[in-house]
């Protein structure tokens, strides 16, 4: 693949100095090392999109264990699914002990 893109950046004169050892140790070149260096971090850590997509996941699955199906047997019953998963909600939060609301002092 040729090379014809340039692209430059500001870096710490202690920076320049270790890229510069490196590629030197290792008999390359700074731009390969920065180049190996950038493609390493976008395939492991510049995948922000990748970490919402997992967290999502996670939500998702966590959602679904306590999800489950509403059936009531009566084939009209899904233009009053609202009206009874509403009652079922309240019915819930009537079970619970009631605590009184923290006091911001």
């Amino acid at each position: 693949m040729s090379k014809t893109a340039v692209y430059s950046w500001r870096v710490s004169p202690e920076l320049k100095r270790r890229l510069e050892s490196a590629a030197h140790e290792a008999g390359t070149s700074v731009g390969r090392i920065l180049e190996v260096a950038a493609e390493a971090w976008l395939e492991r850590d510049a995948s922000p999109a990748a970490e919402e997509k997992s967290e999502q996941d996670r939500l998702r699955r966590a959602i679904l264990a306590h999800a489950g199906a509403f059936t009531s047997g009566d084939r009209a019953g899904s233009s009053e699914v609202e009206g009874r998963v509403r009652e079922r909600i309240a019915t819930k939060i009537e079970r619970r002990p009631h605590r009184a609301p923290a006091r911001a002092d």
